[in-house]
């Protein structure tokens, strides 16, 4: 179940959440960022398929940013700690 609801609109009673927080100490701000990954009632003993992401973190500038899309995650998270120039990316989209 969600344990977080930044956004009164979202789903608050959904049991099939993973939630996770980690606390970023760099570069020094000590803030957390929060990712959820929504899935589908599990079938057959089997986990159900993921529909959904969310995520919310502090932006580099101007304060907290909830997000949906998993290209948008990706961006806030390089802004906020970018790769070394060499560094190799998933291609799997």
């Amino acid at each position: 179940m969600l344990v977080n609801t930044p956004n009164p609109l979202d789903i608050k009673s959904w049991y099939y959440c993973a939630h996770g927080t980690t606390t970023l100490t760099t570069p020094g701000r000590g803030d957390e960022a929060l990712i959820e990954v929504y899935v589908e009632k599990p079938k057959g003993g089997h986990s159900g398929e993921l529909y959904g992401l969310r995520s919310m973190m502090m932006t580099k500038g101007d304060g907290p940013d909830l997000e949906r899309r998993r290209t948008g995650i990706q961006a806030e998270w390089d802004e906020r700690f970018p790769a070394p120039a060499d560094a190799q990316r998933s291609t799997n989209e």
